[in-house]
């Protein structure tokens, strides 16, 4: 089975990923909610796959651009999730 990490932004935090984020793909939280579990849908509609959701605070997210000197662009929110979600995994 493959497994998908994907990020999980809360509420609180998702006018601040959108202030950091050049080209965030939602202006609303609904709207990112609305996208993200559309994605989710087809991911898990192909068959042996299952989506993570990992929580990922604006802070840490920055500090790990910083860190390893990345944009703060969304293929780098989604490759923090991917990574911290398999260091948590084990």
């Amino acid at each position: 089975m493959v497994t998908w990490y994907l990020p999980k932004i809360r509420p609180e935090n998702h006018e601040a990923f959108r202030q950091i984020i050049s080209a965030y793909p939602a202006d609303t939280y609904d709207n990112w909610v609305y996208l993200q579990a559309d994605e989710i849908a087809e991911i898990v509609g192909v068959g042996d796959q299952r989506v993570v959701l990992v929580e990922v605070r604006t802070d840490e997210f920055t500090r790990h651009c910083d860190l390893v000197g990345c944009r703060r662009d969304f293929d780098a929110l989604r490759d923090f999730a991917y990574t911290k979600g398999k260091r948590d995994a084990y």
